[in-house]
């Protein structure tokens, strides 16, 4: 981060720096708090999802739970109206010996009023009817009994359907309630993150006002700053004008005052040309670059070396930047002279021999 400011605030003045650096802060606390905000309310979000899926999953697992009753319902009403089925068929059984016992009885009734017929046909009679409507009252017990629990059961059937109604109504009253407390902890968080959002708004209101506040102080600290780098620059440029003078004018004194130097060496120790250059490193002490210099004042010659006097090796000195005293200690003076002298005896004996 520092960094960064670092390069924002590059090339510009403290007070400039400053409301930069503050804009900067500033806009990363706004980008940091609706992150953090925006993150909040996603978690907020998430968590009411996810009762929101629970209470889906339990409303699936009722709904399952409802369709697995209902099925166990029809199956009861379908037992439930098999016995019916089988209830009636044995009452229509029942009414039916019934009619018959009753005939049975008007028959006995009817023989009882007849003549008396022999004994033994009476006696037989009489055991068969007997052994008939025994027979008929078990058959009547028979059906007592199956109608009993044709009753128990069906009142087991309606017990039963009873409790799965009970047991519906309860379920589906639980989940009422916990769709009414989810809605009510919705309605609450919604409000609550109304509340919040309204709040971050204002606040964003607020750090826009700042924002612009703070931008219409920088555009002026940068009108500011660009008026004082004109002046600046103004003032730099009359400096620079003035030192360019002075150098220039203390080039000229010392291009004026080196070539003075120069004119006076040289009318002093006599003028040559290039074309009249001598090996002037036959001296020890003079080399290439020492050459040079001597031959960008003018010294081509070794007779202008032997020519030398004390006050023409302080300007030879002075000229050339040569180390103060050295030109005396390598005797430059003798050696031109001893040379001057041996080329002169040379050229002696060239034209005696010629």
């Amino acid at each position: 981060m520092e960094q960064i400011i670092n390069l924002l605030t590059k090339g510009v003045s403290d007070k400039a720096a400053a409301t930069v650096e503050i804009i900067f802060m500033l806009t990363v606390s706004f980008i940091i708090g609706a992150a953090m905000i925006w993150f909040y309310h996603k978690i907020q979000k998430m968590i009411l999802n996810r009762k929101i899926d629970e209470l889906n999953e339990d409303l699936l697992l009722y709904q399952d739970e409802c369709k697995r009753y209902k099925s166990e319902k029809d199956k009861i009403n379908f037992s439930y109206k098999l016995l019916t089925e089988d209830n009636n068929k044995l009452m229509v059984e029942y009414k039916l010996l019934k009619k018959e016992n009753e005939k049975l009885k008007e028959q006995i009734q009817t023989e009882r009023q007849k003549p008396m017929m022999s004994i033994g046909h009476h006696k037989e009679e009489i055991k068969r009817l007997n052994a008939i409507n025994e027979k008929l009252e078990n058959e009547a017990k028979d059906l007592n009994k199956q109608i009993q629990k044709l009753k128990n059961d069906n009142d087991y059937v309606k017990d039963q359907e009873r409790k799965i109604r009970e047991d519906i109504i309860e379920e589906k009253q639980k989940y009422i309630e916990e769709v009414r407390s989810t809605k009510h902890d919705f309605q609450m968080e919604k409000q609550r993150y109304s509340g919040e959002l309204k709040e971050a708004r204002q606040n964003l209101q607020k750090l826009r006002v700042e924002r612009e506040k703070v931008v219409k102080e920088l555009d002026l600290a940068l009108l500011n700053n660009q008026i004082l780098k004109s002046e600046n620059e103004k003032i730099k440029f009359q400096s620079n004008q003035k030192i360019i003078e002075t150098g220039r004018k203390k080039l000229e004194a010392k291009e004026d005052e080196f070539e003075k130097k120069k004119r006076l060496l040289l009318d002093s120790i006599g003028k040559a040309s290039i074309s009249e250059k001598e090996d002037l490193k036959q001296i020890r002490g003079i080399g290439p670059f020492i050459e040079k210099k001597l031959h960008q004042i003018g010294v081509y010659t070794i007779k202008q070396v032997a020519n030398f006097k004390k006050e023409d090796i302080t300007r030879a000195t002075d000229l050339i930047k040569y180390f103060p005293g050295r030109i005396e200690r390598d005797e430059w003076v003798f050696q031109a002279k001893e040379l001057m002298r041996v080329m002169d005896k040379n050229l002696e004996l060239i034209k005696k021999f010629e």
